[in-house]
């Protein structure tokens, strides 16, 4: 599969945690008020554990267009995320992404993508991985140059 590729890193800020706490529903105030957090011993805002999936997702997109797959019709399947820490307001994160698997599923292509997170100190913060399934009719499902190296379904 495709060698591991690294992302600009992604800054997470005070608003981008509130906004996305309150798309998912997260009340919890250290997503919302910075001195519930720093009461808690956080250095500010905690970000939902889902929050990840904001770089990964753009790390999976590059990564798909770099491996030559559209994107249209995309249905993503499953994604598993394992946090090592959580996210706060102000981390500097760097995704790298890696295409791990491709393999064809009822008459689509069924693709892995395995992005890992570290922290502006190099750390882990976490690692997502992501099942995609590509449309029928997206270019790249039939004939890609993964083929040969893809696992029967």
């Amino acid at each position: 599969m495709d060698g591991p590729r690294t992302l600009p890193p992604y800054t997470v800020d005070r608003e981008k945690v509130r906004e996305f706490a309150a798309a998912v529903g997260e009340r919890a105030a250290v997503c919302h008020d910075e001195a519930a957090a720093r009461a808690l011993g956080h250095p500010g805002l905690v970000a939902p554990p889902t929050f990840l999936t904001v770089p990964a997702a753009r790390a999976e997109d590059e990564q798909l267009r770099h491996s030559g797959f559209a994107t249209d019709g995309l249905i993503h399947r499953e994604q598993h995320i394992r946090l090592h820490r959580p996210v706060h307001a102000g981390d500097v994160l760097h995704p790298t992404v890696r295409l791990t698997e491709a393999r064809p599923l009822a008459g689509r292509r069924a693709l892995t993508v395995t992005t890992e997170v570290r922290g502006g100190d190099d750390r882990p913060v976490g690692v997502l991985v992501s099942t995609l399934l590509l449309s029928a009719d997206a270019p790249g499902t039939t004939a890609h140059p993964t083929t040969a190296k893809e696992k029967p379904a």
